[in-house]
Formats: C-alpha cells, sequence, structure tokens
C-alpha cells in the first residue's frame, strides 16, 4: 500500500521490480549488521582480561604521551582512593580499546578463516557419507579419544571408551569394517580376507578383546562372541576417520 502511493504513475511491473530491489537492500543491510555483530563479539572476547593484564606497558604510556602532548602534564600514580580508582579506569579502558580494535580489524579475516574451516569440513563429512573409506585402525580412535589411555592402565578406561564405541556401532552411529579370521585353508596358504562392512546388530553380542592395543598380535582377533552366538569374529577392524571425528572431535 505505501508503495503504491509513494509510485502512483509508474507501470505495475516497474513497481515490482522497485519493491524487489528495496527488500534485497534491506536484506542486504541485516546481512552486513549481523556480519560486523559477529565482529564485535569475536573482537570483544578476552579483551577485558587482557586489558586488566596489560594495561601498564599499553595503557599507561598512552595516557602518559596524551597528557604530555595535551599539555595537562606529567602523568602519576594518584595517592588518593578516588584518584587511583579514575588512572586504573582510564589506563585499562585505554589499554581495552586498543585491544579491541586490534582485534576488531581481524575479526573478518578470521570469521572468513573459521568459515571455510567449516566449509571444508562439511565436505569432508559429506565426502565421506557417500564413498565410505575404513581409513582409521580402530586402535587409533581410541588414542584420539584418550591419548593417555595405555599410560594409565589401572584405570581400565578403554573399557568405557570401548563402550561407548560399541553403542556407536550397535546403533549405526559410526560405521565399522573388519576382516574375518580365518582359520581354514586360506590361513594356510597366505590369504587375507577382504574387508567387510560389520551389519549394528553383531555388536548387540559382540565385544573387543582390545588386541588391537597389541602391535605384535599380527591378524588376532579383536573381537568375541558371547555364548551361543553364531556370528565370525574380526580382525583389523576399522572406521572412517571422518565419520568418527563428526561424534568425537578433533581436541585443540
Amino acid at each position: 500500500m505505501v508503495l503504491d502511493a509513494a509510485l502512483p504513475m509508474c507501470p505495475p511491473g516497474m513497481r515490482i521490480r522497485t519493491g524487489a530491489k528495496m527488500f534485497t537492500l534491506l536484506d542486504t543491510l541485516w546481512m552486513a549488521l549481523r556480519f560486523y555483530g559477529r565482529c564485535v563479539q569475536e573482537a570483544a572476547k578476552g579483551t577485558l582480561d587482557k586489558a586488566n593484564a596489560w594495561f601498564w606497558p599499553i595503557g599507561i604510556p598512552i595516557v602518559a604521551f596524551a597528557g604530555w602532548y595535551r599539555g595537562i602534564g606529567q602523568l602519576y600514580v594518584p595517592d588518593t582512593p578516588v584518584g587511583f580508582i579514575t588512572f586504573m579506569f582510564v589506563t585499562v579502558a585505554v589499554t581495552w580499546v586498543v585491544f579491541f580494535t586490534l582485534r576488531f580489524i581481524w575479526a573478518p579475516v578470521f570469521i572468513y578463516r573459521q568459515e571455510q574451516r567449516h566449509r571444508q569440513l562439511l565436505q569432508m563429512q559429506l565426502d565421506a557419507m557417500q564413498v565410505p573409506n575404513p581409513d582409521w585402525p580402530i586402535a587409533d580412535l581410541f588414542h584420539h579419544i584418550q591419548p593417555d589411555l595405555l599410560e594409565r592402565p589401572n584405570e581400565h578406561a578403554w573399557n568405557q571408551i570401548g563402550n561407548d564405541i560399541r553403542d556407536t556401532f550397535s546403533i549405526g552411529r559410526l560405521r565399522v569394517w573388519g576382516r574375518v579370521v580365518d582359520e581354514g585353508i586360506g590361513k594356510l596358504i597366505g590369504e587375507r580376507q577382504v574387508l567387510r562392512l560389520i551389519e549394528p546388530e553383531y555388536w548387540h553380542s559382540a565385544h573387543f578383546t582390545y588386541m588391537f592395543f597389541d602391535e605384535t598380535a599380527g591378524s588376532a582377533a579383536h573381537t568375541y562372541l558371547e555364548v551361543n552366538a553364531t556370528q565370525p569374529v574380526y580382525t583389523d577392524l576399522r572406521v572412517n576417520r571422518t565419520e568418527a571425528s563428526m561424534i568425537w572431535p578433533e581436541r585443540g
């Protein structure tokens, strides 16, 4: 209605195009405001703590130079409570402005790189889902989740981690591959079983032997089964690194 009143002599087609341009302009302005809002948030992170820690080599010299330049006089630390509080407030505030300004200038680059890394991660995750690649031995996954896993053997942390991993296998959240332990003629002639995707239902009755932590164990079984289970046991368990990192992200 406002647009019609403002453009009474315009043809309908021109009114629609003009309205679309106005909405596009407003949308662009809103996106710009949101972006610079993110820049302000990023720039402000941690600046107060930095200002409190670095006011003496940054804020004090700047305030002293400003006082000298304006002819106010030499800067000194006041000996009255009100004067000291004012001194601290001014020098810390000046230091905060310095840190905030520097971080605000750097914020667009930081946000761009952050978005770029996020896009790359999403693309890796999409590629992993489309073309599964069992590229991560199961032992590496355990060490990824807790790097000092084997340095504290009394805690038996691998049991809890193993239970969590088996849960993700059993509900199909994380795919796992393995080779059937071959005790037949294939083993005698040195033939290696092919990798195969292990169905989630397998883990309802299967458990880890944790032999994958022993580098000298060769093709020893990595799983064992509960009594009366008839499925095969597997060795050389592997997962896809990208899929696993979605559940247990990279540290740092």
